[in-house]
């Protein structure tokens, strides 16, 4: 797991570098999942509903990412944007959100929200199950999956090779690099 927690920050830290702010979960999971593809691990991507609220229990506010607008129909999402949160998930196993952070841009209680990686339930994956985490960062997260919906499969960010090839790129080279720093590191000990 310490791999893919390494995976998923250099992702965040390459599409905050490309792109200038946090709010790149089709660009970022693209660029995820076709590295971690390249790295012959088994990967999909998955749409997500993060529901993010501050831990602090005098601070009631939260918000969600990927909203189903509570059954009702949503309006169009504003040009290259969509309703959704997408992340991936690897060997069926590990949930990789490495743009949860987005989540800070505009809310002050939440700052510090590093990307997540972590096991899944039983059943998260075809029976519905929600998985919990508590004390990630500065908010607690309540993720669910949303079942058939592909959305994100027509946005430019992941259709258009261009868009997600060179992200990609920089995560495995970053990776490569951390990848000797460890060996090095265990090396030295």
């Amino acid at each position: 797991m310490e791999d893919l927690k390494r995976l998923a920050k250099i992702a965040n830290r390459e599409a905050f570098r490309e792109c200038g702010h946090r709010s790149t979960c089709i660009l970022t999971s693209a660029a995820l999942y076709h590295a971690i593809c390249e790295l012959g691990w088994g990967v999909r991507p998955v749409r997500l509903r993060a529901s993010v609220y501050s831990i602090d229990p005098n601070n009631r506010h939260g918000c969600v990412l990927g909203s189903d607008g509570g059954g009702e129909r949503l309006p169009k999402a504003s040009k290259d944007c969509w309703w959704g949160h997408l992340g991936v998930v690897v060997h069926e196993r590990f949930l990789i959100d490495a743009t949860i952070d987005q989540v800070a841009e505009g809310h002050d209680w939440a700052a510090e929200i590093p990307p997540f990686v972590g096991e899944i339930p039983d059943g998260f994956l075809e029976d519905g199950k929600s998985l919990f985490v508590p004390k990630h960062g500065d908010v607690n997260i309540w993720y669910s999956m949303f079942y058939r919906q592909n959305g994100w499969k027509g946005a430019p960010d992941w259709r258009n090779k261009y868009h997600w090839w060179f992200l990609t790129q920089k995560i495995l080279k970053a990776y490569q690099r951390s990848q000797k720093v460890v060996v090095s590191k265990r090396a030295a000990v």
